[in-house]
């Protein structure tokens, strides 16, 4: 399958913070994404929370006791029970959208995706502009076996996001575009995730996931050689990417 990074927030941004302050058609298998240098060193689908939280900082605090046994659940892998926590940290703070980011990751991580497309949808009334929450309903959708409508979620992720700063590479942009464009070659249309692709890479060069889904989606174009750079290009960049499954 194409690679899409995982729910958010994983556990290398958990860890960095206590210190500071599956499906669908493709070429290659899961791979990790490597995203911005200066928040995450790692992240990737495997994690037990996913993918990373550049966004977490600007969301209410919470100190919840619930939410706080349900991270560390969740940290370690126990899905189901810090998901259990995390809505019981709702029941204390129904409008808190971190909690809600978390429970949906954790529904995501553990293969629960209608019940996290629920939970996301409770969080997108109460801020339908969040672009983690958005993230995690492209996720859960595409991993549901719906594209198409995940597509229209990672569309509204990179219109939330917006351009970065323009000072060098935007990591993160690179990363919303690559994920749509996963969806968008689950959907059959590939011409569409193609150009998401290229805009990943042009977001920043150097982000290697990018080129390996460029490559998947040529090589359901039919077109191998190309498809065979890239997805080389990409693993040069990072290693760390699986191999075609």
């Amino acid at each position: 399958m194409l690679a899409d990074g995982g729910a958010w927030p994983n556990k290398q941004a958990l860890s960095r913070r206590r210190g500071r302050s599956k499906g669908g058609r493709g070429f290659p298998g899961t791979v990790r994404a490597r995203l911005s240098r200066d928040r995450i060193q790692r992240a990737g689908a495997t994690d037990k929370i996913g993918a990373a939280a550049p966004f977490e900082d600007l969301m209410p605090a919470c100190n919840n006791r619930h939410y706080i046994r349900g991270t560390r659940l969740h940290r370690i892998g126990m899905l189901d029970e810090a998901a259990e926590f995390y809505a019981r940290a709702l029941r204390d703070e129904p409008e808190n959208i971190r909690v809600y980011v978390r429970r949906g990751a954790a529904l995501v991580d553990g293969g629960r995706f209608d019940e996290a497309a629920e939970c996301c949808a409770k969080a997108l009334s109460l801020d339908p502009r969040c672009v983690p929450v958005l993230m995690n309903m492209g996720l859960a959708l595409r991993r549901a076996g719906r594209p198409a409508e995940a597509a229209e979620y990672y569309g509204r992720a990179i219109d939330g996001y917006g351009a970065g700063s323009g000072a060098g590479p935007d990591t993160d942009m690179a990363r919303l575009y690559s994920n749509m464009g996963c969806a968008l070659l689950d959907a059959g249309r590939n011409d569409e995730a193609l150009n998401c692709c290229e805009k990943a890479i042009d977001a920043d060069p150097d982000f290697g996931i990018g080129y390996v889904n460029k490559g998947a989606v040529l090589h359901e174009l039919g077109r191998l050689d190309e498809a065979a750079k890239y997805i080389h290009a990409g693993r040069t960049l990072d290693p760390s990417h699986a191999r075609p499954s």
